[in-house]
């Protein structure tokens, strides 16, 4: 594509004679009217030394120095149609510097097709789409909110000061036959620089703001997608996106690649290929997992992410609960085995998440902190349903005729007291108290489950990491 730059002077006031100057010329006119002819002469020179000093003197102290800044891209809108597109800062900035934007001004040969103000447009409730890394959706901001609700870095719209043909992104970014412009929102940026996404409206014959992406797209025409990398010091992710019949984004699927981490010590997953990716998808926040109650209602399912553990459990934002620490053991002993996930707000009362892998779909169950606790490495745990009935058990899970299997537990031990009457039972068959203590001795004896903090090392040592997209 053909760039052109041309850097034009716009000045910001027109020269014009202060109220001083006036006073002057008056004097200058009464003089030649009243002076000799020979004199006249002299003192005319004299007098036309001093005005073209004034003027200098004006000019130097009421006129603004800074003038406007202008760089030229010319652009093929469509094999049949070209434009001009010509970004105006007031500020000339240093070499090679992003400078803000005042004014974009599209050009189709001579003629003016648009003008966008930028402080305007800035200011304004435009939408702006944007990707939310918590409801890990494509959510509208209105513009004048971006610097505060957007996850996005955002100063404002700024252009390059000299030649830089990496400075501007020119492609068919919503892959509609017509040439689309993006603009970097961020003069510097650690990681990211993000860039602000002008599409071409066909039928208003104008470009429109339409989103914002953290860094320069990488598109996929054949799939009719764009791929958003974001990169971080632990972690990179892509994004890939497409548009739906009303032309609105909508995010398709993430990746995550993790690395630069020293993890402790973690056993791999032990289970196969496909069973430890479904769960590192969801570890990593690349999918999600699907909360069903079927004991309820079997169509009570609901989509939720392990970012969203605070809107699942508690909904209630001031507590803000997150996964804090993990552990792998088979609940079940079917030989496939679940991840235990206990949050930063963990306390007797708060419930624990379990993940399973049913079928190709990660579900996940919650249980009270009491219902689940010293987890051992078996599998087993103990437990109290209430302050009347503990003991040690551990999951069964049921075939359920629609959606995910029903969990149960099944009692290995159980202690039951009440009205100072006590019950003691193992395996199905009422016990002694001695004989339970002793088998209960042995529940406590196991080897505990491993527990992990839950790090991006932990998981990427625990699961196997593709090493490249998809």
């Amino acid at each position: 594509m053909k760039r052109s730059f041309d850097f034009s002077l716009c000045p910001l006031f027109p020269i014009r004679p202060a109220r001083s100057s006036k006073k002057h010329q008056f004097y200058i006119r009464r003089f030649f009217r009243q002076a000799p002819c020979l004199p006249r002469w002299i003192m005319a020179l004299i007098l036309a030394f001093f005005c073209v000093s004034l003027a200098s003197c004006q000019a130097q102290g009421g006129q603004v120095s800074d003038p406007y800044h202008t760089v030229s891209y010319e652009l093929p809108l469509s094999s049949q149609q070209s434009l001009t597109l010509e970004l105006c800062s007031g500020d000339n900035g240093g070499s090679g510097a992003l400078s803000p934007l005042n004014e974009i001004q599209v050009y189709e040969g001579d003629s003016l097709l648009q003008t966008i103000d930028i402080p305007a447009l800035t200011s304004s409730e435009q939408p702006v789409q944007v990707y939310n890394p918590e409801s890990h959706q494509v959510e509208t901001i209105p513009m004048n909110h971006l610097a505060e609700d957007s996850p996005y870095l955002y100063e404002g719209l700024f252009a390059p000061m000299e030649s830089d043909p990496d400075a501007l992104e020119f492609s068919d970014f919503n892959f509609d036959g017509y040439t689309d412009f993006a603009l970097p929102v961020f003069s510097v940026a650690p990681h990211n620089l993000p860039f602000a996404f002008f599409l071409w409206n066909p039928v208003d014959e104008k470009y429109a703001l339409s989103f914002l992406m953290f860094a320069p797209v990488q598109l996929l025409p054949e799939e009719q997608r764009l791929v958003e990398p974001e990169h971080g010091p632990q972690s990179s992710q892509r994004r890939y996106y497409s548009f739906d019949q009303q032309g609105q984004l909508f995010l398709v699927r993430q990746e995550t690649e993790l690395y630069g981490f020293q993890p402790d010590l973690v056993d791999p997953y032990p289970g196969s290929i496909e069973i430890s990716e479904a769960f590192r998808r969801v570890m990593v926040g690349d999918a999600p997992f699907i909360v069903a109650v079927p004991e309820i209602d079997p169509d009570d399912r609901a989509e939720y992410y392990l970012s969203q553990l605070d809107e699942l459990i508690w909904n209630d934002p001031e507590i803000n609960a997150y996964a804090e620490r993990f552990a792998v053991a088979d609940l079940d002993a079917d030989g496939t085995a679940e991840i235990v996930i206990l949050t930063n707000q963990h306390i007797h009362s708060e419930p624990v998440l379990i993940l399973r892998w049913q079928d190709g779909t990660i579900y996940g169950y919650q249980e009270v902190g009491r219902g689940l606790n010293s987890l051992k490495a078996d599998g087993t745990y103990s437990c109290s349903d209430s302050a009347f009935e503990n003991g040690f058990a551990r999951d069964q899970y049921l075939p359920h005729e629609d959606g995910s299997d029903l969990r149960t537990k099944i009692y290995l031990g159980q202690r039951l007291t009440e009205q100072s009457a006590e019950q003691c039972i193992l395996n199905g068959r009422i016990v002694n108290r001695a004989e339970y203590e002793a088998a209960e001795a042995d529940q406590n004896a196991k080897p505990d489950a491993q527990w992990h903090d839950f790090t991006f090392g932990n998981i990427a040592a625990l699961f196997v990491i593709p090493t490249g997209g998809k």
